[in-house]
């Protein structure tokens, strides 16, 4: 009986010679002492000596073993395979097709491989190397990261090797798993002090440089590898690379001195020039010029000259063009030549060289300087030289393209500024918009300049708001803070906050290039503020700073001195203007009608008409006589008016405006009934007709007429989802349940849209049936990411302690942003209190939101939790703070002084739960203030 024991290779001798035995024993020695050439030598020996012994096979597994240390690995396959034909003991079969799969390994027969080891890890689970085959395994699934990484956690559960956890973090690189790969880094530093712990450091720090993620590099800078490591040179150059790119430059250069490399001395040199060492710099890159590495060959050359003043490398690069037009780096030098010229403002020329930059056939000196941005640089600054030259029809055309070839391009933000500044030139200002949006994202001295822009197109869109917004951000950023002033003083005279208005006026420089509109602008709002001898002298003001802006300046005059009553003076101003347009006469009289001067606005509106009646304003000069009659009380005259104006030509704005005038009109007089003129003008009108009834509608709706709803609803041709909405709700408060339901179901069935699902659960609601009504929700719920149709979702489901709201409440994480999350965290914990769960929520957390509301509901629940376990007095001023920290949120405010009032009666201070009933009775519905009051006086005195 013969065994074969493990890697040492440990055999039973019985009955064999003792010369075999002696021989035999020799031979394990060498093996296991890695003295592989004498090992091989004697085994040779052996198979002459002792041609039919028993050990044959384990001798020849043995010569198979050391030809696979040896690398040769054609050979150890012949004998593997040769080997593993026989019929031997197990673990020699097991160890056999260890090698034989390993030698397929490293000779690239990849699927022979698989399946050996394959083979090896169905059948030798408990065998030495059944971790070592996971690896291998691992291996040969590398590019199936996920699929590696499970035969390697195989592989590590049996055993751990420094080897294993590199692949490991690799792996998870390949993933993009930083954080489980940055934990296997630390597994193997911590666990390991071989080459391997240096080269799976070097590869995490190289992932992190390619990724630019230079402040994680820094990370490791403690680690040392020692000089005599193969590895000490990458890792110094990585480190001393992403010192440089954080503009660290001294300790960039300690590094990269220890890191003997092109690439190393390379980077020195930047340092050098950045810390304006020239001379070293100098020293270095010409030594460079002639590296082996081309790349830092031909960029070494480019900085050398680079170093030159501009005129003179202007010169050094046209004789170099000149001279060697068949250089290999004849198209980097023509670029470089082209960006000499950009800078010294030669377009033109500048715009040539770089387009025969970019016409360089592909070649070496191409793809090398690739990696350079040689042709991205080019492109842009060919699309720049477009720019500044005004074609901008070629600039927009060539920096959309630049867009597509170099999207991560870290000039974008200047292609999107510039591109964006193009359009908005143009007035498309949509495109304008989105290039803008994608500008403050970057950073970049351009992101104040894409904040301006974005204030000035929502300002033009007169969402004065997010315009504010904008130009307060780009404040904050480069950017000409006068205009800037300017522009957010005009948003708050929009916004009648005169008072700030005039502030901002103060922060725009005397006499700049903004002197006219800054007076205007302070004119308009002492205009407004009825200040009008300060307005007076700041339209007076801006008339002399601008002698192109004369008359819009005096239309600001006439229209003051007509406030102050001096007629005779503004008519005459008036009639001067008048004669260059008819919109002076027009602004005359929306001017009086701005004074409430309504007589008067009715005088100048017909006098428009009469002496204009073509104009483009005619239909808006109408329904200002309408509306000055409106504001004078004539209401049968408004109505007669605003009636005339009704027709199917009318502008949709002015039309709007016109229904509402006339629906107010009526609803001042007795005279007129408002659904019975829209019923008489349909038949006049009957363009009109359905817009008409979709008025009607509204109109009843908003009185409650709701038979009247549904019967106008059902004479309308194609009724909106509004319009079936509104007439499902009517029947619904008309008790005609089974007819609502009828229209939700078919609305359901043509239109599933979230609206229609969740007005109809809302119908459910009223119904009394929460679980329809949730079931409805999670229906719309599936087609919309809208976080207010969820947020009611989820508050419905904690009511009614819903056995989805923590699967839906998971759902809404995945794509809910930070305020909605934190609103979504108050419904759960609301949840866990009063159905006495294990609270997870952090309220502590949620109570330093930056949303008020947030933090005002997580106080009271800290309350309301405390309530509930019966810690009255503890509760009491956690809920009386909200009185104080957020007195607007009423119904917060009022729910925490209501618990505040049952916990003080609950101690029997009845004194301080009356004090605070009384302050908040006023607030209470009418259910919650007869329970108090009953409460307290059940309560009877203290």
């Amino acid at each position: 009986m013969k065994k074969l024991m493990l890697l040492a290779i440990c055999f039973s001798f019985i009955a064999i010679a003792a010369s075999e035995t002696e021989d035999l024993k020799f031979i394990i020695g060498l093996y296991s002492d890695n003295n592989l050439d004498i090992a091989q030598t004697e085994i040779v020996k052996f198979q002459k000596k002792y041609p039919t012994s028993d050990f044959a096979k384990e001798v020849d597994y043995l010569q198979a073993s050391i030809f696979l240390k040896k690398q040769n690995y054609q050979r150890a396959y012949e004998l593997f395979a040769e080997l593993v034909k026989a019929n031997t003991q197990p673990e020699l079969t097991a160890k056999i097709v260890f090698g034989l799969a390993q030698s397929e390994f490293f000779l690239g027969k990849t699927e022979a491989a698989k399946k050996n080891f394959e083979f090896y890890t169905n059948n030798f689970a408990n065998f030495s190397n059944f971790a070592e085959a996971n690896y291998f395994l691992a291996k040969l699934n590398e590019q199936k990261p996920a699929t590696a990484l499970k035969y390697l956690q195989i592989a590590l559960k049996n055993e751990q090797k420094s080897k294993y956890y590199r692949l490991k973090m690799k792996l998870h690189l390949a993933l993009a798993e930083t954080v489980q790969a940055e934990q296997t880094l630390q597994e193997i530093l911590h666990n390991y002090e071989d080459e391997i712990r240096d080269l799976a450091l070097v590869e995490f720090l190289d992932y992190q440089l390619v990724q630019k993620n230079y402040l994680k590099i820094l990370d490791y800078q403690t680690y040392s590898l020692a000089t005599k490591s193969q590895y000490y040179t990458d890792f110094n150059e990585i480190t001393g690379i992403a010192l440089y790119y954080l503009e660290k430059y001294s300790q960039a250069e300690q590094y990269l001195q220890k890191a003997a490399s092109p690439k190393a001395s390379y980077y020195l040199a930047l340092c050098y020039l950045k810390t304006d060492q020239k001379s070293q710099a100098e020293t270095l890159l010409a030594d460079l010029r002639n590296s082996g590495n081309e790349e830092i060959a031909a960029n070494s050359f480019f900085y050398y000259a680079n170093l030159q003043p501009l005129q003179q490398q202007s010169e050094l690069w046209q004789k170099f063009i000149q001279q060697y037009p068949n250089h290999d780096f004849i198209g980097a030098a023509m670029y470089q030549y082209g960006l000499v010229l950009y800078k010294l403002e030669d377009y033109e020329s500048a715009a040539s060289y770089l387009q025969k930059a970019l016409e360089i056939q592909e070649n070496s000196d191409i793809r090398r300087l690739h990696k350079q941005n040689y042709r991205e640089k080019a492109e842009f600054l060919l699309a720049d030289c477009r720019f500044n030259l005004q074609e901008y029809e070629k600039a927009a055309a060539a920096w959309q393209q630049f867009r597509q070839t170099y999207p991560n391009s870290p000039m974008m933000a200047e292609v999107l500024f510039k591109l964006g500044k193009i359009y908005f030139v143009q007035n498309q200002m949509q495109k304008a918009q989105q290039l803008f949006q994608l500008l403050i994202n970057y950073q970049s001295e351009k992101v104040g300049q894409g904040y301006y822009y974005l204030g000035e197109i929502a300002y033009q869109n007169q969402n004065y708001n997010s315009a504010k917004q904008y130009f307060e951000q780009a404040l904050l950023h480069e950017a000409d803070k006068n205009a800037i002033w300017l522009r957010i003083a005009a948003i708050h005279f929009q916004q009648q906050n005169y008072a700030k208005a005039l502030y901002s006026l103060n922060n725009v420089a005397e006499n700049s290039d903004y002197e006219f509109d800054k007076q205007m602008l302070r004119g308009s709002v002492y205009f407004a503020l009825k200040k009008y001898e300060q307005a007076l002298s700041a339209f007076e003001a801006a008339q002399a700073s601008s002698d192109s802006q004369k008359l819009y300046a005096n239309q600001k005059i006439a229209q003051t001195l007509y406030r102050m009553k001096k007629f005779e003076a503004a008519a005459e101003i008036y009639s001067e203007l008048a004669q260059n347009s008819p919109d002076f006469l027009y602004e005359a009289a929306v001017a009086a009608f701005s004074a409430e001067n309504y007589n008067q606005a009715i005088v100048l509106y017909q006098d428009y008409l009469q002496k204009f009646p073509e104009a483009e304003k005619t239909k808006a000069a109408e329904l200002g006589i309408a509306d000055s009659y409106y504001n004078l009380g004539k209401f049968q005259e408004a109505v007669h008016s605003y009636r005339n104006l009704v027709s199917a030509d009318l502008p949709e704005a002015i039309l709007q405006n016109v229904l509402d005038g006339l629906q107010w009109a009526c609803q001042q007089t007795e005279t007129y009934d408002f659904t019975t003129i829209l019923q008489q003008l349909s038949k006049q009108q009957p363009q009109l007709e359905q817009k008409l009834l979709l008025r009607k509608l509204n109109f009843e709706f908003e009185n409650q007429d709701w038979a009247a709803v549904v019967q106008t609803s059902e004479k309308m041709e194609e009724p909106s989802l509004e319009v079936l909405s509104k007439k499902a709700a009517s029947l619904a408060k008309l008790n005609k349940i089974e007819a609502a339901e009828q229209i939700y179901e078919n609305l359901a069935q043509e239109k599933s849209t979230p609206e229609v699902l969740q007005n109809w659960a809302e119908l459910k609601l009223q119904l009394d049936q929460p679980s329809k009504a949730i079931e409805l929700y999670r229906r719309a719920s599936l087609h919309s990411n809208d976080v207010s149709l969820w947020l009611q979702l989820l508050q419905l489901e904690a009511q009614h302690d819903s056995q989805y709201f923590l699967n839906d409440f998971a759902k809404f994480t995945e794509f809910a942003g930070d305020i909605a999350l934190q609103k979504a965290k108050l419904v759960r914990a609301r949840w866990e209190i009063l159905n006495k769960k294990e609270r997870k929520t952090d309220l502590t957390k949620l109570a330093e939101s930056k949303d008020k509301q947030v933090r005002a509901e997580a106080r009271y629940l800290k309350g309301l939790e405390l309530f509930q376990q019966q810690k009255y007095q503890e509760a009491i001023p956690e809920l009386l703070r909200i009185r104080y920290l957020f007195p607007n949120i009423n119904q917060v405010r009022v729910d925490a002084e209501t618990l505040a009032c049952q916990a003080y009666f609950k101690l029997g201070k009845l004194k301080e739960a009356r004090q605070t009933f009384d302050m908040i009775k006023d607030d209470l519905d009418g259910q919650t203030r007869e329970e108090l009051t009953k409460m307290l006086n059940e309560g009877g005195q203290e």
